[in-house]
């Protein structure tokens, strides 16, 4: 799932109870989307849940979660441009 078909999500109110087969198809369907790469913010928006309701459903549910973030920027750049070197260059003869 993508964020845009994360928003075909089950049609809840927001603060709504769930119980049996609605939590179960919930909990189902949060899993599956977190999984394919959704952000829990993203399944929140989609579902009508706060941030905090996807987050314990997924902890309870032993789902193991992303952690926050990605590579630091200079990292980043340097695997997604080959042109950029992996060491810094030095020039010959710089002074110290």
């Amino acid at each position: 799932m993508t964020a845009t078909s994360a928003s075909i999500g089950p049609p809840y109110k927001r603060g709504q109870r769930l119980t049996g087969d609605q939590l179960a198809f919930h909990r189902a369907y949060v899993i599956r989307a977190y999984r394919s790469g959704d952000t829990i913010r993203t399944i929140a928006d989609a579902t009508g849940r706060s941030y905090g309701a996807v987050h314990r459903l997924l902890t309870n549910s032993g789902v193991k979660l992303r952690q926050h973030g990605g590579p630091r920027a200079t990292s980043r750049a340097r695997q997604t441009d080959p042109r950029t070197p992996s060491a810094p260059a030095t020039r010959r003869g710089a002074r110290r």
